[in-house]
């Protein structure tokens, strides 16, 4: 009960508080992000992400098969709840990975295949409970086997602190991906955001909103990924626009600057031998209105030719 009632608390320990319930109905109850957002479209099996839950959800559910005709614990369905969801929205393909991996050590030892390993294979893969002398022996293990990660540990606070950069655990190893982050234009998007007032606007696409909040929050965005602060109707018309021929799109844009009044544009580009994107098309060919001031591996940014 104590569990069930700490979980019911959660809702209050984040800075939306009940709000969060709102958000949660808000995205799962739109009707455009399953059609315009990747990771709210419904799983595709023949892609490699689809065939890789897929091929967990088969091997889950054979493990959870084995404990039948014992009734399943609660905690060994909660696994198939996210799997189902999964071929409803991709996005819950991770939670099913996390839950099974969990529930799968959980119930192993109660299946017949592990009755069937201990009989006719590999003894050590079980232990007797009840078994002094193999809880005092597991027992030694397991001292010994907290003494690596208790190591690990260790090492990697010496090598934070130390500042020594090795992969994986030391420091500054962790960085933006330039395949998908325009970090090679950082300097000059913040160097920009230094001349301007506070509050100026800016265009972007919604995947750099995130990167502009984080690199120049005195900038005012245009738009980002939260997807439930714009509403399905602003997100639709967004991403039928840009899906739009650069004739066309340059007509949108164009009234979006003159209401919005920004002078600068910064938009993701696609690396050779991809073609550019629309709105990328139409500001190359709009040589009168705007002009590219500098260009990264993944973005572009233009400023307003006055």
């Amino acid at each position: 009960m104590g569990v069930v009632i700490a979980c019911g608390l959660t809702p209050l320990v984040n800075p939306h508080g009940l709000e969060m319930i709102r958000i949660w109905q808000r995205i799962v109850g739109s009707k455009v992000l399953p059609e315009v957002i990747n990771e709210h479209m419904p799983m595709d099996p023949s892609s490699a992400l689809g065939l890789a839950v897929i091929g967990l959800g088969a091997f889950y559910i054979a493990m959870l098969a084995g404990t039948l005709p014992k009734m399943p614990r609660v905690s060994w369905i909660v696994p198939l709840v996210w799997f189902v969801l999964s071929f409803k929205g991709i996005r819950q393909g991770p939670l099913f990975a996390v839950c099974a991996g969990v529930a799968i050590t959980d119930l192993w030892k109660h299946t017949i295949w592990h009755r069937l390993l201990v009989k006719h294979g590999d003894g050590s893969t079980a232990w007797d409970a009840e078994n002094p002398a193999e809880v005092a022996r597991r027992g030694g293990s397991l001292w010994a086997g907290l003494a690596v990660p208790a190591v690990l540990v260790a090492v990697t606070f010496a090598l934070q602190v130390k500042q020594i950069e090795v992969p994986v655990i030391g420091h500054g190893w962790a960085r933006l991906d330039p395949d998908f982050i325009p970090s090679d234009m950082t300097t000059d998007v913040t160097e920009y955001a230094a001349r301007v007032p506070r509050g100026t606007p800016i265009f972007n696409d919604a995947n750099l909103g995130g990167y502009l909040i984080y690199h120049t929050p005195n900038l005012k965005i245009f738009m980002d990924d939260r997807c439930e602060l714009y509403g399905d109707e602003w997100i639709k018309n967004y991403s039928d626009a840009l899906g739009k021929p650069p004739e066309e799109l340059g007509l949108v844009f164009e009234g979006w600057a003159a209401k919005y009044r920004f002078e600068r544009a910064i938009v993701m580009t696609n690396p050779p031998p991809k073609d550019k994107p629309p709105i990328e098309q139409y500001l190359l060919s709009a040589s009168g209105k705007w002009r590219e001031v500098s260009r990264g591996k993944r973005a572009v940014m233009f400023e307003r030719v006055k």
